[in-house]
């Protein structure tokens, strides 16, 4: 019977980060099949749903969400497949995660939500569709004088 393959890339990015990143949705399904760990991570701590929603392959998206990948793990940045959507304006992904369960208010290490990144992105689309899913805002504090 075909395993799962146990080698990684030198940056630690398993076979099922590179079907991921390139779109390969019966490549995912059969690593997934075999045990490949839905949520390995690559050095950078980059699981395949980051790199499939950073890539907008979408197929792959739904896959790894199906197999119960988790919608909210971050990178080394803080940033998780939320943030990485934000950054474009591809917001039937989005849409996918949000119905995972995404968080929408999570701050990544710049403490910037994905509204506040898509929006310093000029992605206005995204924007427009994270404030309509009642994203928050963060309240700017009042500095002491």
């Amino acid at each position: 019977m075909l395993q799962c393959p146990k080698k990684s890339s030198p940056v630690h990015r398993t076979a099922l980060h590179l079907a991921s990143a390139n779109g390969h949705g019966g490549v995912v399904t059969l690593l997934l099949e075999r045990g490949c760990q839905v949520d390995a991570q690559d050095r950078k701590k980059r699981t395949a749903l980051i790199k499939a929603v950073q890539c907008e392959a979408e197929e792959c998206v739904d896959i790894l969400l199906k197999s119960g990948a988790n919608v909210n793990a971050a990178d080394v940045l803080g940033n998780t497949a939320l943030h990485y959507a934000a950054c474009l304006d591809t917001t039937s992904i989005a849409e996918k995660l949000l119905s995972h369960t995404a968080d929408m208010d999570v701050k990544n290490q710049d403490d910037l939500t994905p509204l506040l990144l898509a929006r310093r992105n000029n992605r206005q689309l995204m924007a427009d569709f994270l404030k309509e899913k009642q994203a928050h805002m963060p309240t700017v504090e009042k500095t002491k004088r």
